[in-house]
This record gives C-alpha cells, sequence and structure tokens, in this order.
C-alpha cells in the first residue's frame, strides 16, 4: 500500500505549531508573575489563618509593606515550577520539592537575619511536655530555627499542589486574556511588586540603622531627603503596625 505526503498540509502544521510555541513563550513570563502574586497571596492568606489557631486571634502575616502578599511563598512556588515541572513521577516532585522548598525557606531565613538583623519567623518545636519540675521539648532534631522537617514536608506538598493543580489554572487564565491585555497588566502588576518589594527592603534596613543609632546612644537624623523621607512615612510604629510577626536579633 502507497501512502502519500502531504508536504502542504504538513507545512501548515508546522506553522501552526511554531505560532503556538511563540504564543507560549510571549505567555511565560506574565505566568510566572501570576504565579508569584498568587503564591504570596494565598501564602498570607494561609499564614494569617494559622496565626488564629496558634494564637487565638486573626495576625496579619504580610512580608512587604503594601498589599496582603507574603513573597516567600512567592518565591517558593516560582522556584517550584521551574524545578518540579519537567519531572514526571509525583513522588521524586515531593522528595525534590521538599529539598529545595526547606533549602529556600532556611536560605530566606538566614539572609534576613544577617541583612536586616530580624526575621518573621523562627520554628522552635511546640512539643514539650513536664515529667516532675523538667520540661522536656519533643522532636528537637527536627526544628532548625528557620525551617524544620515539618515544614519542609509541607513545601514538598506545595510543590505537588503547584504542578498539579495551581499552575495549569493559572496558565489557563493567563492564555484566556487578549494578550494585549495581558501585558498590560503585567507590566503593572510587574512594577508595583518590584517596588513594593524594594521599598520593603530599604524601610526595614533604615529601621535597623535608627537602631543602631539608638543602641548607641545617638540621635539618627540625617540631612539626607531620602532617609528623612523614610523616618517621616515608615517610623519604627508603623512598621511593628504592619510586619506584627517580625523579631529582632543581634
Amino acid at each position: 500500500m502507497v501512502k502519500f505526503f502531504n508536504v502542504e498540509n504538513q507545512s501548515n502544521i508546522n506553522i501552526i505549531e511554531k505560532k503556538d510555541k511563540e504564543k507560549e513563550k510571549e505567555a511565560y513570563f506574565p505566568k510566572l508573575v501570576a504565579a508569584f502574586t498568587a503564591g504570596s497571596f494565598l501564602g498570607w492568606l494561609w499564614e494569617t489563618i494559622l496565626s488564629y489557631f496558634q494564637f487565638g486571634e486573626f495576625y496579619s502575616r504580610v512580608g512587604v509593606l503594601y498589599g496582603p502578599l507574603n513573597p516567600i511563598y512567592g518565591f517558593g512556588l516560582i522556584l517550584m515550577i521551574l524545578v518540579l515541572k519537567p519531572m514526571k513521577r509525583w513522588y521524586v516532585q515531593f522528595l525534590v520539592g521538599s529539598i529545595i522548598g526547606g533549602g529556600f525557606e532556611y536560605t530566606a531565613w538566614a539572609l534576613s537575619r544577617l541583612v536586616l538583623h530580624s526575621s518573621t519567623w523562627n520554628y522552635q518545636s511546640p512539643f514539650i511536655i513536664t515529667i516532675g519540675e523538667t520540661e522536656y521539648t519533643l522532636f528537637k532534631w527536627a526544628y532548625w530555627g528557620g525551617t524544620s522537617l515539618f515544614h519542609s514536608l509541607f513545601w514538598g506538598l506545595l510543590g505537588l499542589v503547584s504542578i498539579k493543580f495551581i499552575y495549569p489554572t493559572i496558565s489557563k487564565a493567563v492564555d484566556s486574556v487578549p494578550s494585549d491585555f495581558r501585558n498590560y497588566i503585567n507590566t503593572i502588576v510587574t512594577i508595583f511588586l518590584s517596588i513594593d518589594i524594594f521599598l520593603t527592603c530599604v524601610a526595614l534596613l533604615r529601621q535597623m540603622t535608627r537602631e543602631t543609632c539608638s543602641n548607641n546612644g545617638l540621635y539618627c537624623i540625617e540631612s539626607n531627603y531620602i532617609t528623612n523621607w523614610l523616618d517621616l512615612h515608615y517610623p519604627d510604629s508603623r512598621l511593628k503596625e504592619i510586619f506584627q510577626n517580625l523579631k529582632k536579633y543581634d
């Protein structure tokens, strides 16, 4: 039996596939921005709900000056997508997600303490029992300050959920938006997030400088327009109100 190969049809198929790849490439960055935003919001929501079960009332667990966002989860979600997406087996995704998620969280915690002398989390074992007059901490070996065995496993689970459900949903939503409008929104969101994160870091660094001056008995007012502007708009009282779980370290 002789089969005839239609060159024209194959050429049309190649053109369509090429256009689809170009569209997918064009939408890739907007998808990552959308995933970062969604991850940051869901992370803030999760931490805020968790605070109710820990303390009996809701505490805002934001990680930036403006918006209900916790960027640690946003960056974590992006990392999960980039690393886990090419993998096929779910248990490999879970294991790798646990390792890179826990490692990322610990690194972010260590850098926060090193650069800003502060952190919004420090995991210690909550499993404490008292025998007689002596207190014993259980699973102390599983808690490492910046992360823990249990939080690392949670990151692995988050990685699976991200790859199987969150990212595909975001991807479809972004694809459904007209490209011009999508690029317009993506530009606005990217600029806002960049300014928000940058301003947060600068405000916290300035707070650290003020505390250093105060601890050394100095009056920390400088003739620099930027530092004076930061002191005026982001004093310690306002930062304490925004970052309710921020802890300082020497």
